[in-house]
C-alpha cells in the first residue's frame, strides 16, 4: 500500500469516528399507565342442570325434555323467554353398582345443562324458585356480570391512556424536559393477574343469601365486577 493510499484511509477514519462521536444520543422516557373501573353488575347467569335416571335410554331422554318443558313455561310466567335460556344437548350416561366386585347395569342417566341469562337482578331469587318448583334438582354457579362491557372497557383503557400521558408529563417536568413525540405504544393483552390482565372483568362468584322469617325468596347482593388495562408509551424527551 502507499503512503498516499493509508494517509488517505487513516483520514477517513477520523472523519467517520468524529461523525459518531458528535451524533446526538436520543433521549425517551417511558412510562405505564393504568386504569381501573369498578361496577355494579346489572344481569345474572345462572348455570342448572336437568337430570333423569330410567333403565331405558329413550324413557330417561324422555324425562329430562319434560322437566326442561315445565321449566320454560314456568320461567314465562315470570317474564323470560326461549331468548334467555341456553339448554345443551341431553348427554345419556349408562350407570353401574358394585357388589361383590361385579358390575351391574341400573340405566340411563340423562342429564341436560342449561343456563339462564336474568336481565333484572331484581327478579334472580324469583327465577331461583320457581326453576325449583319447576323440578329442577341441582343450582349450580351464579356469576354476575355487566350488559355494558364494552363501554366500560373503553372507558378502562381511556383512563390508562391519560394516566400514562399523565405521569410521563409530571416526570418530564420534574426533572426539567419536555415531552416530544411518541416512540412506542405497548399493549399487553396478558392474563396473568399480577402484570395487570387485559380488561376483562373478574367476576364475583359469591353472594350473600339474606332471609328472615316469613319470607320465602332470598335476597342476592351481588359482588361488584372490576376492570382492569394497561398501556405502556415511550416519548422522546426534548
Amino acid at each position: 500500500m502507499s503512503t498516499k493510499l493509508a494517509v488517505l484511509l487513516f483520514g477517513t477514519l477520523l472523519i467517520t469516528s468524529a461523525t459518531v462521536a458528535v451524533e446526538p444520543q436520543l433521549r425517551t422516557i417511558t412510562t405505564f399507565g393504568v386504569g381501573v373501573a369498578t361496577v355494579t353488575p346489572d344481569q345474572a347467569k345462572i348455570q342448572m342442570q336437568l337430570q333423569a335416571e330410567n333403565k331405558n335410554s329413550a324413557t330417561a331422554k324422555s324425562l329430562v325434555d319434560k322437566q326442561f318443558n315445565q321449566l320454560l313455561a314456568a320461567l314465562e310466567d315470570v317474564g323470560l323467554s326461549k331468548e334467555n335460556l341456553i339448554a345443551g344437548r341431553v348427554r345419556l350416561n349408562p350407570q353401574y353398582s358394585y357388589k361383590n366386585q361385579k358390575q351391574q347395569f341400573i340405566g340411563y342417566r340423562a342429564v341436560r345443562n342449561t343456563t339462564i341469562t336474568i336481565e333484572n337482578l331484581d327478579s334472580l331469587s324469583q327465577v331461583i324458585d320457581t326453576s325449583l318448583t319447576a323440578g329442577v334438582m341441582q343450582i349450580g354457579n351464579i356469576s354476575f356480570e355487566v350488559s355494558n362491557k364494552k363501554r366500560v372497557q373503553d372507558k378502562t383503557r381511556q383512563l390508562a391512556i391519560d394516566n400514562s400521558k399523565a405521569l410521563a408529563q409530571s416526570l418530564a417536568t420534574a426533572y426539567g424536559a419536555k415531552l416530544g413525540r411518541i416512540m412506542q405504544i405497548s399493549y399487553s393483552e396478558s392474563t396473568d393477574p399480577n402484570l395487570y390482565p387485559r380488561p376483562e372483568p373478574r367476576f364475583g362468584e359469591s353472594m350473600t343469601m339474606m332471609r328472615s322469617e316469613g319470607v320465602s325468596a332470598g335476597v342476592y347482593l351481588p359482588d361488584t365486577v372490576t376492570f382492569k388495562d394497561r398501556v405502556g408509551v415511550v416519548f422522546e424527551l426534548l
